[in-house]
């Protein structure tokens, strides 16, 4: 998810204010905050996973050996680093798809066929994603 800029904060408050004073609808107030996302959607993008260390790819091989690796060998600050970015990463990219999927259910509730076309290429560069780093994103979930 793209940061929140001082303008879409203000533009965010002034809606707000429209809502609670009745000037506008809850439905009315989803859909100019669905179309403004869409302004932003070039910006939600998979993030790539970074680089294993050198010392995983160690694990690894220790690990198909069938045997152990010390306590110490997580304290790695290199080790901590990887699976530490590994994490927020996989985070963002599952919270962009459901902010997408989110999305894409009030395009259709619209009958916004073009932005709904744009919503789901974009999810489906995150499928893609999920499909390319698989074997990752299963060692993640277990």
């Amino acid at each position: 998810m793209t940061d929140i800029t001082q303008e879409d904060y203000k533009l965010g408050i002034k809606r707000l204010a429209r809502l609670s004073g009745k000037h506008i609808t809850l439905d009315e107030f989803l859909k100019e905050c669905t179309y403004h996302s869409l302004q932003h959607l070039e910006d939600l993008n998979p993030r790539p996973l970074p680089t294993r260390p050198a010392k995983l790819l160690e694990y690894d091989r220790i690990k198909a050996e069938g045997k152990r690796v010390s306590d110490k060998f997580w304290e790695d600050e290199g080790v901590g680093e990887y699976i530490s970015q590994k994490f927020k990463i996989i985070q963002s990219n599952f919270s962009d798809v459901i902010h997408l999927q989110d999305l894409l259910k009030n395009l259709q509730s619209y009958g916004d066929p073009e932005y709904t076309a744009k919503v789901r290429q974009r999810i489906n560069e995150f499928k893609d994603w999920e499909q390319e780093n698989h074997n990752a994103l299963r060692r993640y979930m277990r």
